[in-house]
């Protein structure tokens, strides 16, 4: 309805208002001539007019006209009716899932990379993870691989658990290893020095070092992730 028909309709339910129904029926019955489909003009002319055959007609055209149109509330459904909310949709964790998932893959790959760097005079030697403690860091991965799968598409709280437990392991594992190899080199340089400090002949080569290799690194971090994804808050929630 426009601006203009409801103004027009406003002013002739004044003039029914003040007795003056020829001066409403003057104003309302362009508005239903050029509307037809408008039930409250139909309605103010049923009032207006001084034929009943005409009134009775503009009753039955505003009945037509009124499913067309939002129905007018009583003041009682106003104050009974109450807004219904649709039910929100639950998001899908996928952040946690991402992060779970992106650890299991960098602990997989770095199960299977150089864990360790030796340098021994002209020598060299690479360590690889599955050569020390990388059969049990695939399992984290693989764990942590189901787990980011669950939480995706179930959102379990088990998941997030079982994620968060494998995550710790892993870091556990990488963490230890990488102790481990940090400590040998530093128990070498002390040998070295010990032996140079007596004046023999060193046992150590002079060029020596073993370091972590990236397989560790990568494992650290995605032990990282993996927990991240396991603690990081339900989107849902």
């Amino acid at each position: 309805m426009s601006s203009y028909t409801a103004t027009m309709i406003a002013r002739a339910k004044q003039a029914i208002a003040e007795d003056r129904k020829a001066d409403a029926y003057a104003i309302i019955k362009p508005i239903v001539d050029a509307e037809p489909t408008n039930a409250d003009a139909w309605r103010v002319l049923a009032n207006a007019t001084s034929d009943p055959q005409e009134a009775e007609i503009a009753r039955a055209r505003e009945a037509q006209a009124r499913p067309l149109h939002t129905p007018r509330p009583t003041p009682q459904s106003a104050r009974s009716a109450s807004p219904t909310l649709a039910p929100a949709l639950p998001k899908k964790p996928a952040i946690a899932s991402g992060l779970i998932l992106g650890g299991a893959l960098l602990i997989g790959l770095g199960s299977i990379m150089p864990w360790q760097e030796i340098t021994s005079g002209i020598f060299n030697k690479t360590v690889v993870g599955t050569d020390k403690l990388g059969f049990y860091t695939l399992a984290c991965a693989a764990l942590l691989f189901i787990a980011g799968l669950v939480v995706l598409f179930r959102d379990g709280t088990p998941a997030r658990g079982g994620a968060a437990l494998a995550g710790l392991a892993a870091l556990g594992i990488g963490g230890y290893t990488a102790y481990d190899i940090l400590s040998r080199a530093a128990d070498v340089d002390k040998l070295r020095q010990v032996e140079s400090a007596l004046g023999g002949k060193s046992t150590v080569p002079a060029v020596f070092s073993s370091v972590p290799g990236i397989g560790i690194y990568a494992i650290l971090l995605g032990a990282l992730l993996a927990i991240a994804g396991a603690l990081v808050q339900n989107q849902s929630s």
